[in-house]
């Protein structure tokens, strides 16, 4: 692990204990901001590490600059690296592409469809729609509207604190992860079927419904 990415995860972790000591103090949404920048952090910190094994190094550069949403996708793709771990150990292979499976089960798709299907719905919502960003966007800003009128927030505070907060860990310890998986996670990142970001406009239209459901529910379910 090089000094550039250790100071990456070292600001990621100031971030994160900076929206601990806030959310002690019942400064929710600024907490929240917190959370999702240290989640960007950690994914910027992947990013860097990644640049070694022949992905697009344009885009990966590229993203390290501008990508706000993108470097919160790469913890979307460590979802589905969590799923795999699940159900199957990560192996060294000395060809291409550097790593194997054993599985930990009899039927390892089936398992693996049932482990995607219980764990990921929830970051499909938020991460692939950018609602996180906004999340973010909304612990720091009032927005007014057209017609000079004050925007709701995006969550009531406290609606998803817990989980940005549990999302922030994880993401510390994915930028942490060995560089076996980090082939694993990159890979992920770069699989077309699996992480699928919805187009901006789209984004915006569904958000609404998405907060909506935040203020009214646990998205993530029982």
């Amino acid at each position: 692990m090089s000094d550039v990415v250790r100071e990456v995860i070292s600001n990621a972790d100031r971030l994160y204990a900076d929206g601990i000591r806030l959310r002690s103090l019942g400064s929710n949404r600024t907490a929240s901001s917190l959370f999702i920048l240290a989640m960007e952090e950690a994914g910027k910190a992947c990013i860097l590490q990644w640049l070694d094994f022949g992905y697009n190094k344009k885009r990966l550069l590229g993203e390290l600059s501008t990508g706000h949403i993108e470097k919160q996708l790469v913890y979307m793709a460590y979802v589905y690296v969590k799923c795999l771990r699940s159900v199957a150990e990560i192996v060294s292979h000395p060809a291409h592409p550097f790593f194997d499976f054993r599985s930990k089960v009899p039927n390892l798709r089936e398992a693996l469809a049932s482990a995607i299907h219980k764990q990921s719905p929830y970051h499909q919502s938020t991460l692939t729609t950018g609602l996180y960003d906004h999340v973010k966007q909304s612990g720091f800003y009032t927005d007014v509207m057209d017609n000079l009128t004050l925007a709701d927030p995006a969550f009531k505070d406290g609606a998803i604190i817990q989980h940005l907060e549990e999302d922030a860990r994880d993401a510390l310890a994915m930028a942490r992860e060995e560089k076996l998986i980090q082939r694993v996670h990159a890979s992920m990142y770069f699989n077309e079927v699996l992480m699928k970001p919805i187009p901006g406009k789209k984004r915006r239209e569904i958000l609404p419904g998405i907060i909506s459901r935040l203020n009214g529910a646990n998205l993530r379910g029982p």
